[in-house]
């Protein structure tokens, strides 16, 4: 077990985080709750929390709580990008649209996680980081699911 690890560069993921969850808290309360307001307040808390898991998976203490809190990061990415999607989406209100948008969520998620055993932990001047170890079809597919 390693120790944890803080450098000054880490701060931005607090930083953004907060600022991310207060400029969305600001919106909701300060503008009217259409549909697209909530897809913006859910994606800037989205981002918050992947701002604090990404910090978390950083500074943690082994490399099985940092693979935790990078699982947690892969699936909050994943996350984030419907609500902001839906925001555009939601003006046209086109309802067969927004279901797929849904389903491509899904297939992202379960893409993302069916990837996590090819990485490697490693050590850095900078806390956690990860590395491919071996590009296995769940890893080829997710990359160009994210390419397209």
């Amino acid at each position: 077990m390693l120790e944890i690890v803080f450098s000054f560069w880490l701060f931005q993921y607090l930083v953004a985080g907060a600022l991310a969850l207060l400029t969305s808290i600001y919106l909701f309360f300060r503008y009217p709750r259409t549909f697209a307001l909530k897809c913006i307040f859910t994606f800037g808390t989205l981002v918050s929390l992947w701002e604090i898991a990404t910090f978390l998976h950083r500074t943690a203490p082994s490399s099985e709580v940092s693979a935790f809190y990078y699982a947690i990061v892969l699936v909050i990415n994943n996350l984030r990008f419907t609500p902001y999607l839906l925001t555009f989406l939601s003006v046209r209100k086109e309802k067969r649209v927004l279901c797929l948008v849904f389903l491509l969520t899904v297939v992202s998620v379960f893409l993302a996680v069916s990837s996590l055993p090819y990485h490697e932990f490693v050590f850095t001047e900078f806390g956690w980081s990860y590395r491919l170890i071996e590009f296995s079809p769940q890893v080829v597919i997710f990359s160009l699911f994210h390419m397209g």
